[in-house]
């Protein structure tokens, strides 16, 4: 009666599954399969060159970086000017030949621009209005209608706009330098991602492996078990079997706890919002390492630093800095002139057509010259600026070195991670064959608890080792490509 109780219980649990089963909607089903993610590491870079936080934020630094273009070409920015003027002159006068009262109106438009030559002109039409109680005024009231073209030529410091043009070269040479320390730190966002990532793999691995040997030493434990049934075994051996077990298992939970810490790692850094996501690497540890050519390595490699860039281009800033700061120690020398025409009647119009059809002109040269007798400033400047060069050229044979001691090291430490996977590797087959003879052992009851625990925990030991040194093989490649500035191009072709 008790079975049959047994059995209809359990038949009803699968039924009322079955029928709950056929009343799940459909998008649990799709709901459950989206949360599945299959990943490499090539989506990974993808997903952080258009997702990250860390990538975007440093975009910035350069899209800020290039307003100062523009900021800096409006040296040569045109401008537009207009103004109006009211005078009413109703002052004591010593003659009354002069009149009592004047009011004049006055209205002007113009325009003007530097160019990079140094160059301003400005172009400006003017109406004048005026108005007297005088009797002996010829005309009144009179309109003067003037065009006037002037202009100013810098030949000393500025000569000829040096100056000016300098500031937009010095601009584009920092525009630069900010994107070169933008893509570095793109680029250390990517290797932080893709370190992530690699250690998720490692993590998935070590979980599987821990997961395999728990299932053999699960097998272990029945083999035991039915000798301690038999009375084969004792106590003692079974209880070091059964902790053996429960190590295992807190060694299996361990595993889990970081890989999810791992996944969460990851999603953070790919700014993904979804922890019930399940991330599946399609990627492995294993590869087949392969011995660095230092000599490869290091030919070329100052080329792609981008810190080496950068201290070229500070050289060039202060190339041009120093010929700017050497013309600073002229003289200032502004060349001026204009060229003016007017028009005089009682009625603007007329005004207006005598300043064009007849010869009332007036044209105006002069130099003006402003020297510093000491010039101390500008001195102080040019010695600053030659001492400035030569500490960047030693900066620039500090990174040389630099760059070749950092490449050097990092192949010799790829080189030795290469050797310590392949010892690993090998240590693993050493440690499976000398626990599938203990296993023979065991069966011709010449092994104990003790022995096989011990051999298993050695295997397992020894697989963790060689997944270990996989992942740190692959770390150090990527460090590799890192230290020669080469990692990002492999994942990314496209432009700031």
């Amino acid at each position: 009666m008790k079975k049959n109780n047994i059995l209809y219980t359990a038949l009803s649990v699968v039924l009322f599954c079955l029928v709950s089963w056929q009343r799940i909607p459909a998008f649990a089903h799709t709901a459950e399969a989206s949360s599945v993610f299959e990943i490499d590491s090539q989506k990974v870079a993808d997903l952080a060159l258009s997702n990250s936080l860390d990538i975007q934020i440093a975009r910035f630094d350069t899209y800020i970086k290039r307003t100062e273009l523009n900021k800096v070409r409006s040296l040569f920015d045109t401008f537009l000017n207009a103004g109006i003027e009211y005078a009413s002159d109703e002052k004591a006068v010593a003659s009354t030949f002069l009149g009592t009262k004047t009011s004049s109106n006055v209205y002007s438009l113009g325009i003007e621009k530097k160019l990079p030559s140094g160059t301003a002109i400005s172009v400006e039409a003017k109406d004048e209005r005026t108005h007297t109680d005088s009797s002996f005024a010829t005309i009144n009231p009179a309109h003067e209608a003037t065009v006037e073209l002037t202009l100013t030529q810098e030949l000393g410091k500025n000569f000829f706009g040096i100056a000016d043009r300098s500031e937009v070269k010095l601009t584009k040479l920092d525009i630069e330098n900010a994107e070169y320390t933008t893509l570095s730190d793109i680029e250390d966002a990517l290797y932080e991602t893709l370190k992530s990532y690699w250690n998720l793999v490692l993590k998935e691995e070590a979980l599987r492996i821990r997961r395999q040997m728990r299932t053999q030493a699960d097998r272990l434990y029945k083999i035991y078990q039915d000798k301690f049934d038999m009375g084969m075994v004792e106590d003692v051996d079974m209880a070091e079997i059964r902790a053996h077990l429960k190590i295992l298992d807190t060694g299996v939970l361990n595993a889990e706890l970081e890989k999810e810490t791992a996944k969460n790692d990851l999603l953070f850094l790919l700014n993904l919002d979804d922890p019930a996501v399940v991330l599946v690497p399609r990627d492995t540890l294993e590869t087949e390492p392969h011995t660095v050519d230092l000599y490869e390595k290091v030919t070329g490699a100052i080329a792609f630093r981008r810190d080496y860039r950068k201290i070229e281009n500070e050289l060039k800033k202060h190339n041009i800095e120093l010929a700017v700061k050497k013309n600073a120690l002229w003289p200032e020398i502004d060349l001026e002139a204009s060229y003016t025409k007017n028009g005089l009647d009682s009625k603007y119009r007329e005004a207006w057509s005598e300043s064009t059809n007849k010869d009332h002109d007036e044209i105006f040269l002069g130099l003006t010259i402003r020297l510093s007798l000491e010039n101390n400033q500008a001195r102080s400047e040019l010695d600053a600026a030659r001492l400035q060069k030569e500490q960047l050229l030693l900066s620039l044979k500090r990174i040389e070195r630099t760059v070749l001691r950092d490449i050097n090291n990092q192949v010799m430490t790829v080189n030795t991670l290469k050797n310590k996977v392949d010892l690993t590797g090998e240590l693993v087959g050493f440690q499976a064959t000398k626990l599938a003879e203990e296993h023979k052992r065991l069966g011709w009851g010449r092994s104990n608890a003790d022995v096989m625990v011990r051999y298993e925990d050695d295997l397992l030991g020894a697989q963790l080792d060689y997944a270990m040194a996989l992942y740190q093989y692959r770390i150090g490649i990527l460090e590799l490509a890192r230290r020669q500035n080469i990692l990002l191009n492999e994942y990314w072709t496209g432009e700031l």
